[in-house]
C-alpha cells in the first residue's frame, strides 16, 4: 500500500474503520508499538478542516480528559504546528521514532493506522436455548453472542426496528424490552463522545 493521506486513509474504509484518532499518550505508544516501520511515516486520522482547525476523522475531541491524571491531553500539546506558514503540512502522522510530524497531505506513505469500534450483539436467551432449564423457564434475559454462534453482524442482514443513542448496554436492553418484536440488539461505542455513549440498534428475531 502506498499513497497520500487521503488514499491510504480510504483503506481503513474498506474494513468499515476510520483512520485512527489518539485519545491518550498510552494509545499513541500502543499504535507505535504495532508499527514495523517500512517508511518514514504512519498516517493518522488528523488533518486540517476547511475552517483551518485540526480535526480527527472520526469526529472525536482533540483535548481529552485523562482518568489517570485528571487533566486534559491532546496529541498536539507538544507540537502545535504553525498553520500560518504556507509550507506547513496539514495532515498528521507518526515518525518511526514515535514523534508526531506534519507532512504535506500529498506526500506518499506506506502505512496508516485504522480504528474500528467492535460491536457487541445481545439476544433473548430463548433464541439460544429453545428448551431452557426448568428454573429459568419463566425468565427472559439477554445474552451476548460470540463466535462461533455469531458469524456475521445481524445489522448487515436484518432490518432494524429502531436506533437510538444510550449511555450503557443496560439502557439498550431496556429499550429493546419496550419495543414490540425486538429480540436482539447491537451496540457500538460512539467515537464522537469518546465511547461514553453507544449507538443502540434494535433488531427482530435472529437466526443463530
Amino acid at each position: 500500500m502506498e499513497g497520500n493521506a487521503t488514499s491510504t486513509q480510504s483503506v481503513c474504509g474498506d474494513f468499515g474503520a476510520l483512520a485512527a484518532s489518539v485519545w491518550s499518550p498510552e494509545e499513541k505508544h500502543f499504535i507505535r508499538s504495532l508499527w514495523q516501520p517500512s517508511s518514514e511515516l504512519l498516517w493518522l486520522g488528523l488533518s486540517v478542516n476547511t475552517e483551518d482547525e485540526w480535526q480527527w476523522q472520526d469526529g472525536s475531541k482533540l483535548s481529552i480528559q485523562q482518568q489517570e491524571t485528571g487533566g486534559t491531553w491532546s496529541i498536539l500539546d507538544d507540537s502545535m504546528p504553525d498553520l500560518t506558514s504556507p509550507e506547513q503540512g496539514k495532515c498528521a502522522a507518526l515518525s518511526p521514532s514515535g514523534d508526531l510530524i506534519f507532512p504535506n497531505c500529498s506526500m506518499n506513505g506506506t502505512a496508516v493506522a485504522c480504528k474500528l469500534a467492535l460491536r457487541k450483539v445481545y439476544a433473548w436467551s430463548s433464541l439460544l436455548y429453545p428448551s431452557p432449564p426448568a428454573v429459568a423457564a419463566n425468565v427472559q434475559r439477554f445474552e451476548r453472542l460470540l463466535p462461533p454462534v455469531l458469524t456475521t453482524l445481524p445489522s448487515s442482514s436484518h432490518p432494524s426496528l429502531a436506533e437510538r443513542v444510550v449511555p450503557t448496554d443496560t439502557s439498550c436492553a431496556f429499550a429493546c424490552y419496550s419495543v414490540p418484536l425486538c429480540q436482539a440488539f447491537e451496540l457500538s461505542c460512539r467515537a464522537t463522545d469518546l465511547c461514553q455513549s453507544y449507538q443502540c440498534v434494535l433488531l427482530p428475531g435472529l437466526t443463530v
